[in-house]
């Protein structure tokens, strides 16, 4: 099962006008997932790779995925606040 291991802080970029964070999930060891993001559970969840990511997230010989997302914009206060998370294999 994916857990999430480490939750990150939205920092926006006022110079270059965006939002960015980086959280970490464990998963299996080696593995591979696409995952997809929303601050919404009802609003349509958008693929990381929008966010200027590989679409393909690979995970470490511990099962660590790393995941950033940048998006135009400050969305650090609701970032911070909530995000909600799937994740599939490719």
């Amino acid at each position: 099962a994916l857990q999430m291991h480490l939750v990150g802080q939205a920092v926006y970029d006022s110079a270059s006008g965006t939002t960015r964070v980086t959280h970490l999930f464990v998963g299996t060891p080696n593995g591979s997932l696409i995952f997809e993001y929303t601050e919404h559970p009802s609003a349509p969840f958008r693929d990381c790779a929008t966010g200027g990511y590989a679409p393909v997230i690979q995970s470490d010989a511990t099962g660590i995925f790393q995941l950033s997302i940048n998006e135009p914009g400050d969305k650090a206060t609701l970032w911070n606040s909530k995000m909600f998370f799937r994740a599939r294999r490719p």
